[in-house]
């Protein structure tokens, strides 16, 4: 083969691998931000059903205690502050009592229990919502924020991931499929998506190329 046959078969490659990786490389990241949206925009599973708990338990009541330190998020917690007693409408910011005397308080009451909290750091209570230190969703999106669309793991220019890399993460997905069934996995419509772009896509690229 001499120099300038070599030059035409690699310039033919690059070009028919542009009218086939660009294409796959939109439809990838569009179904991949159809379907963040889906799981921790709008709450629900593979099946496009929200999300509910057993029974259809609202987020729990019961009182609590939570280290505001121990929070990705602070905003609206306020300072740690002990139980309301003898008709307060605030607990003591300091122990009155016992051997922590004049020691400040590190947890903070409240009385709405884990439904407070989560109002409180601004999650959703009135659907199943898997946001709460955002650690899964940003693993999810490939470490992107909240308000940006969740983008899909590159491997080569033919092959892209959805996946979770860390297995804290693997964990709780595997928890909540255990729980509310399958929802990390494409739906019909983001798999449609996927198709329909990727066909638009070749076609113009195709028209480009010849």
């Amino acid at each position: 083969m001499t120099i300038k046959e070599f030059q035409t078969s690699l310039d033919w490659k690059i070009k028919n691998m542009e009218i086939f990786s660009k294409p796959l490389q939109i439809a990838a990241f569009s179904a991949t931000a159809l379907m963040g949206e889906r799981i921790f925009d709008m709450g629900k599973d593979v099946n496009n059903i929200q999300l509910r708990s057993p029974g259809y338990v609202s987020y729990s009541t019961k009182p609590m205690y939570v280290n505001p330190d121990n929070l990705y998020k602070k905003t609206g917690l306020g300072v740690p502050m002990g139980k309301p007693k003898n008709g307060k409408i605030r607990g003591e910011t300091k122990f009155k009592t016992g051997e922590k005397k004049g020691e400040a308080h590190k947890t903070r009451y409240l009385a709405g229990g884990y439904k407070e909290l989560r109002n409180k750091l601004g999650n959703r209570t009135d659907i199943v919502d898997l946001n709460f230190s955002d650690e899964l969703r940003m693993d999810f999106s490939n470490e992107k924020a909240r308000n940006q669309p969740a983008e899909p793991r590159k491997i080569n220019e033919l092959e892209y991931q959805i996946k979770l890399d860390k297995p804290i993460n693997q964990k709780k997905r595997d928890g909540l499929e255990k729980k509310y069934g399958n929802i990390f996995s494409l739906s019909e419509t983001e798999k449609e998506t996927f198709f329909k772009v990727i066909d638009f896509e070749f076609r113009k690229q195709f028209a480009k190329q010849t």
